[in-house]
C-alpha cells in the first residue's frame, strides 16, 4: 500500500509546485493537526518497520468556504489489485446511527431542538499507539 501512497503524494506534490497557494493551505492544515496532537511525526527508524499501512490522501480545495478553504482527505478504501484495503481489514461493529426517519419524527416533534456543529469529528478518535503504524501518510 506504500507504493499507491507514495504515488499519490508525488502527484500532490507537482499541484503544490504548479499552485504554492495549495501548498501554503495544506501545510497550514497539517501542522494545525500536529499543534492538535492528532497527527505526530514517526522517528526515523520506524519508518521502514514492518507491519505499516500508508494511507493515500490529497486536499480538497472549497473556494466558497472562507475559514477552511483546504481540507485532507485521506483513503482507506484504496487497494492495490489482489490486496485488501484498511476499511476491508477493520471491524465494523453494529450500526449505532439512529433511524433518519424516526430521529427526523421525533425532531419535529417539539416546539425547540438544538444542534451542533461537531468540528473536525473523525479527527479526534484516538487511535492506540499499537494501531497507529496502519494510518501513516506521507
Amino acid at each position: 500500500m506504500k507504493d499507491i501512497a507514495s504515488r499519490r503524494f508525488s502527484k500532490l506534490k507537482s499541484n503544490f509546485i504548479n499552485d504554492p497557494s495549495l501548498f501554503s493551505d495544506s501545510k497550514k492544515v497539517i501542522d494545525g493537526h500536529f499543534r492538535e496532537g492528532i497527527i505526530e511525526l514517526i522517528k526515523d527508524s520506524d519508518e521502514n518497520k514492518e507491519n505499516t499501512y500508508y494511507l493515500p490522501h490529497r486536499a480538497i480545495i472549497r473556494k466558497d468556504h472562507s475559514t477552511t478553504r483546504v481540507w485532507i482527505v485521506f483513503n482507506a478504501s484504496s487497494h492495490a489489485k489482489g490486496q485488501l484495503s484498511l476499511n476491508d481489514c477493520l471491524y465494523t461493529g453494529l450500526n449505532l446511527i439512529p433511524d433518519l426517519f424516526s430521529l427526523l419524527f421525533r425532531f419535529r416533534s417539539h416546539s425547540a431542538a438544538i444542534t451542533a456543529d461537531i468540528q473536525k469529528a473523525f479527527l479526534q478518535i484516538n487511535i492506540d499507539e499499537k494501531d497507529r503504524n496502519f494510518t501513516r501518510f506521507y
